[in-house]
């Protein structure tokens, strides 16, 4: 498990009967992939990445390529058994009608907002967020943009895992009467 692209994704030929022989020809046709690192083995070519721009961009090469490519969903590498989690630095520039939808967006993603600034064109915005969340989150931007906003992400390193739900409050002892 390569812990430095903490995305990954196995994909399969659904017509070769030996998947280690179809993950050795997608390895090689992956190999020159920016943004990608590549694993044989023998349940099919396992991809990692940082970014899901690039696990989806290696997975239309390979289907493009050899057209009975079957993709699964993309997993995220949790360290020590999920206690530890990836994190991405996150920096958007939108134009400035559109930064309080990102910035609204960012915090239900449960991004730390780092700062706001001037951008030619637009506002730039940078966040820390966990990778789990930031999942869909480009879709969602250009949807919500019109297509305008970009985003960079740079893996930042694994940070304990947060719950998303509120602590539940101490039950009170029952009373006794």
């Amino acid at each position: 498990m390569d812990l430095t692209r903490p995305l990954r994704m196995l994909v399969t030929d659904s017509a070769e009967r030996f998947q280690l022989r179809f993950a050795e020809q997608a390895a090689i046709l992956l190999v020159n992939f920016s943004g990608v690192a590549v694993q044989a083995s023998a349940r099919g070519v396992i991809i990692n990445a940082i970014t899901e721009r690039d696990i989806f961009g290696a997975a239309a090469l390979l289907k493009a390529a050899i057209s009975t490519v079957e993709v699964g969903r993309i997993e995220i590498a949790y360290r020590n058994e999920h206690s530890m989690e990836p994190y991405y630095r996150v920096r958007v520039i939108t134009p400035e009608d559109h930064i309080g939808d990102v910035m609204a967006e960012m915090n239900i993603r449960r991004a730390a907002i780092e700062s706001l600034d001037d951008a030619n064109p637009g506002k730039s915005v940078a966040c820390v967020a966990p990778v789990s969340k930031m999942l869909g989150f480009e879709r969602v931007l250009a949807e919500m943009t019109r297509g305008l906003a970009t985003a960079e992400y740079d893996f930042i390193g694994y940070r304990p895992t947060q719950s998303d739900e509120p602590p539940t409050p101490p039950r009170s002892p029952a009373i006794q009467a």
